[in-house]
């Protein structure tokens, strides 16, 4: 049985070995203490000992909560002795705050008999207190660290809080980016860095409900007026007590000028090239066509989904040399560019796509990169059909001219501009004894008498030729 005075049993000896405990039974609510524990709850030699749940009512909330938890535990824990051990804030009787550790157990010392909760107090508050103190300086340093980190971020960082989003922090990026000052943090919205179009996207965007990471394009303007294009990366986090958003800005102000640039560029040289006559493709280093113009689809025949990824060994070219020998994909002028390195030409009939056989002029050149690797080749080509059949037909007359020419008694010439004789029928040498070869490069006066020479240049023979009969 307990001591009527409150005292532990063997409390003498616990008392001179000044050690600091505490017990109570489970479901009674009277606690035994040593003189050091009630030293450390600092009551006065008469004072009465706290009742059970008063004790534990002395306790940091939280603790005493999780010191409740703990005894339940032990009590669904089967054992004859079941180890306790917690950590709490205490309240004394004057109001001092204590850390104190307890360590202890249990213990069921019969069956059917009450447990009892035993254990021994140390008070740790000087080593809690320094604790304390050492974890504030490093999260000082550590808050240093982070606020370096923050502020030489290269790219503008915003923290904006609560629900009108006030600019609570802001990098020196983004101070200068936005043209904000000292006074303006804390002060300024977000909503008074977007420039006046981009208004009623960020209404809309603040109506969606938002939970994690957001990503968008926005146009912000700054302090003294200048609109910038940004890309904003934000997250959610909390700002002393209140939600608020980190948002990392990326000024791509000048990005899409350059990219709007690009596309103006690129849409002139598609007019150019779809404003070109000739034909032109460019093929990769596979050899595949991945670009072409209107041009080549006419030419060709094709379509550009029938273009697309074509290769000049396709077998559907049955290209012919001017010699009428096959020319085999491997020596089409573009393959030989990109193979050999070096701009090719060439004439050759292929096959178009409407089953015409096309004659096309080609020339090709290597497509080469910066660090001088073939990445392909590019090809432009001329529909040449009508121009041979021309000088084919016009090689038929000249075949037959001269047969005529050549047939005839009578002397046939024909005279370059400055009226040197250019071509001279085989008659010349019956009739003046030379043979074509001899006259042909020579001029007329060569051979007209000195008597006949002013005669014949008055009526202007002889002379350059000007149009005119003679």
């Amino acid at each position: 049985a307990a001591p009527p005075d409150g005292r532990l049993p063997y409390g003498e000896i616990i008392d001179a070995a000044d050690v600091v405990a505490v017990e109570w039974r489970i479901g009674d609510e009277r606690v035994l203490a040593s003189a050091g524990a009630r030293a450390l709850l600092e009551l006065d030699a008469d004072e009465p000992l706290p009742t059970r749940p008063a004790l534990l009512a002395q306790l940091d909330r939280g603790d005493s909560l999780h010191v409740r938890l703990l005894e339940q535990q032990a009590l669904d824990t089967p054992g004859e002795r079941v180890p306790v051990a917690w950590e709490a804030t205490l309240r004394t009787r004057r109001g001092t705050l204590r850390r104190v550790v307890a360590r202890g157990a249990l213990v069921r010392r019969a069956a059917g008999a009450e447990p009892v909760m035993r254990l021994v107090l140390v008070d740790v508050t000087a080593e809690h207190e320094l604790r304390i103190r050492d974890a504030a300086t490093r999260l000082a340093a550590s808050e240093h660290r982070y606020r370096a980190l923050f502020d030489r971020h290269p790219l503008p960082v915003l923290v904006a809080a609560g629900a009108a989003e006030i600019v609570v922090a802001a990098n020196a990026a983004a101070r200068e980016l936005y043209g904000l000052d000292d006074a303006a943090i804390g002060t300024v919205s977000k909503r008074t860095l977007l420039a006046r179009d981009a208004l009623a996207s960020y209404a809309e965007w603040r109506r969606r409900p938002l939970t994690g990471r957001d990503v968008r394009a926005a146009r912000h303007r700054a302090a003294d007026g200048r609109e910038i294009d940004v890309l904003v990366t934000s997250e959610p986090i909390e700002h002393d007590g209140m939600p608020a958003r980190i948002a990392v800005v990326v000024d791509v102000t000048d990005r899409l000028a350059v990219e709007a640039r690009l596309r103006e560029s690129m849409q002139r040289f598609e007019l150019v090239l779809d404003n070109m006559t000739d034909g032109v493709v460019l093929q990769d280093a596979a050899g595949r066509i991945v670009l072409w113009n209107r041009a080549a689809e006419r030419i060709l025949s094709l379509t550009g989904d029938q273009l697309q990824g074509k290769t000049s060994i396709d077998p559907h070219w049955a290209a012919l040399g001017e010699d009428g020998e096959p020319i085999p994909g491997e020596r089409h002028p573009a393959m030989v560019a990109r193979r050999e390195g070096r701009a090719v030409q060439g004439t050759m009939e292929i096959s178009a796509g409407d089953g015409r056989r096309t004659w096309v002029a080609v020339s090709a050149a290597p497509l080469v990169d910066a660090e001088g690797t073939v990445t392909g080749s590019v090809s432009t080509f001329a529909d040449v059909t009508a121009v041979r059949a021309s000088q084919r037909d016009l090689a038929e007359s000249e075949a037959r001219y001269r047969l005529v020419a050549e047939q005839m008694h009578d002397m046939v010439c024909r005279h370059a501009p400055d009226g040197r004789f250019a071509w001279v029928s085989p008659s010349s040498r019956a009739l003046l004894g030379w043979a074509p070869t001899e006259l042909e490069g020579r001029h007329p006066r060569e051979f007209i008498h000195e008597d006949d020479l002013a005669r014949f240049a008055a009526n202007g023979v002889g002379g350059p030729c000007t149009g005119d009969d003679v």
